[in-house]
C-alpha cells in the first residue's frame, strides 16, 4: 500500500504542544490541557475511527470554486496519514463558522455533515468524537501558528531574505510594472513601454516614486488613447461623485448596499489576486445602477434594482453579512443620502453656460455639441440653483462619466 513517513499524528501535536505550554500564559495552558485531557478520554471510549489519507488544511482557501460549485482543490504539502475525522472537523471549523465570531453555524455543519454522510456514513464512534476533534483541530493550527512564531523569533527569521531573493528577479520588476501601467494608464498593455519602465525600475532598485514620477511626467501618459480609456472602478466612482459633492448617509450600510450592487466592496476582495477590473466592472445590471446612482443619491429617488449575488469565497465576510441583513430593508426603498451644494452652486454662479464648464470638469474627454444639448434639453431652468444641480447631476449620469 502507499505510504507517506509524515510524522504529524497526534503523537506529533501532544509533542508540539508540551513543549509550547510553559510558555503559554495560565489561562492558555489550561484550555490546552482541558482539550489534549478531553481528546485523550473520549477517544479512548470510542475507538471505532478509520484512517487514511487525508488533505490535513482544507480551508477555503485552499479551494478553488466557480459558483457554488467546488472544482479544485490546493496545496497538499499537509498531506497525511491520519483519521479522517481530522479533515472534516478542519472543514467545518472554517467553513461553517460565521467570520470574525468564533462559534459554529449550525445549520451549515450540519448540512456538511449530510452531505458528506451521503457518501461515507460516519460511524457511530466517529459522531461520538465529533465535538472534541473540532476542539483538537482548532488547537493544532493554534499550535501551528505558535511553534513557527517562536522559530522565526528565535532564529531570527523576518521573510526579508525570501523577499530578497524574489526581488532579485527581472521578471518581478516587470510583474509590478505591468500592474501599474494597467491600474494607471490603459488596460490595453503597450508591451514595449512597459518593459522600458521596468527595466529602470529594477535598476532602480525598486524606486516606486522614480517609476510614477516617468508615467506621470510622459508626454504618452496624456495621449488621447490613453485619455478615457478606463472604465473606474465601483469606489473609484463614488469617491470621484463624493468628492464634489460631499455626501453622507443615514445609514452607514447604504454604502455597502451601493458597493455590493456594483460589484466591489472595500476590503473584500474576491480572491487573492483582488477583482478583475476593466470591463469586468460593466455590465447590464451595473451600467444601469452606475447611471441612475446619481439619480438615487441626489433626487432621493427610490432604489430598485437587486445587488449582485456574494461569491461563495468571500460570503462569511461580516461586512457582507451585514449588508445581506440590509437589503432586505432597503428593497425599493431611499439610501436617506444628506448632500452639501454649497461649494458647487458657489463655483458655477458666475459662469453663463454651466454645462461647458462642468463637462470640463467631470469628464475625462472633451464632449462633443450633441451631448451639451441632451444636457442642457434635460436642465431646470426654474432657478440658476435648480440649473446648476440638475445640469451637474445629468453629467453624473452619463456614460462618459463612468470612463477615466
Amino acid at each position: 500500500p502507499l505510504e507517506r513517513d509524515f510524522n504529524r499524528n497526534h503523537q506529533y501535536w501532544s509533542e508540539v504542544a508540551s513543549q509550547l505550554r510553559p510558555q503559554l500564559i495560565q489561562a492558555d495552558q489550561q484550555l490546552l490541557n482541558q482539550v489534549f485531557h478531553l481528546f485523550t478520554v473520549i477517544t479512548q471510549t470510542y475507538p471505532n475511527r478509520p484512517t487514511g489519507f487525508i488533505h490535513s488544511d482544507l480551508f477555503r482557501d485552499n479551494t478553488l470554486f466557480e459558483g457554488n460549485q467546488l472544482q479544485g482543490i490546493l496545496d497538499f504539502y499537509e498531506l497525511n496519514q491520519d483519521e479522517w475525522l481530522f479533515d472534516i472537523a478542519i472543514s467545518i471549523n472554517d467553513f461553517c463558522t460565521a467570520y470574525p465570531q468564533a462559534h459554529l453555524d449550525i445549520e451549515k455543519a450540519e448540512a456538511f455533515l449530510s452531505a458528506y454522510q451521503s457518501i461515507r456514513p460516519l460511524t457511530q464512534d466517529e459522531l461520538a468524537c465529533l465535538d472534541i476533534f473540532l476542539a483538537m483541530a482548532a488547537c493544532r493550527f493554534w499550535s501551528m501558528r505558535l511553534q513557527v512564531a517562536q522559530k522565526n523569533a528565535a532564529e531570527g527569521r523576518t521573510g526579508e531574505d525570501i523577499l530578497q531573493i524574489i526581488l532579485a528577479k527581472k521578471e518581478c520588476a516587470y510583474f509590478i510594472t505591468k500592474k501599474i501601467y494597467k491600474f494607471f494608464v490603459n488596460d490595453i498593455i503597450d508591451e514595449e513601454k512597459v518593459k522600458e519602465l521596468a527595466d529602470k525600475f529594477y535598476q532602480s532598485n525598486y524606486d516606486i516614486k522614480s517609476l510614477m514620477t516617468t508615467i506621470f511626467s510622459s508626454d504618452w501618459f496624456y495621449d488621447e488613447k490613453n485619455i478615457g480609456a478606463k472604465i473606474k472602478s465601483p469606489i473609484e466612482l463614488l469617491a470621484g461623485m463624493f468628492r464634489v459633492i460631499p455626501t453622507t448617509f443615514k445609514d452607514n450600510e447604504s454604502t455597502l448596499f451601493i458597493q455590493r450592487t456594483l460589484g466591489q466592496i472595500l476590503l473584500n476582495p474576491p480572491n487573492v489576486a483582488g477583482w478583475n477590473g476593466g470591463r469586468s466592472w460593466i455590465d447590464s445590471s451595473s451600467l444601469l445602477f452606475r447611471m441612475q446612482l446619481p439619480q438615487i443619491i441626489y433626487f432621493d429617488k427610490e432604489v430598485s434594482v437587486e445587488p449582485k449575488e456574494i461569491t461563495p469565497e468571500s460570503k462569511q465576510e461580516m461586512q457582507l453579512m451585514m449588508t445581506e441583513s440590509y437589503i432586505k430593508k432597503i428593497a425599493a426603498k431611499k439610501l436617506n443620502a444628506q448632500t452639501d451644494w454649497t461649494s458647487i452652486i458657489n463655483y458655477f454662479t458666475k459662469f453663463d453656460a454651466v454645462e461647458n464648464e462642468m463637462t470640463s470638469l467631470l469628464l475625462a474627454k472633451k464632449t462633443d455639441v450633441s451631448t451639451i444639448k441632451i444636457i442642457k434639453s434635460n436642465a431646470d431652468n426654474s432657478s440658476k440653483d435648480s440649473t446648476i444641480k440638475k445640469s451637474f447631476i445629468n453629467i453624473l449620469s452619463l456614460p462618459e462619466f463612468q470612463l477615466c
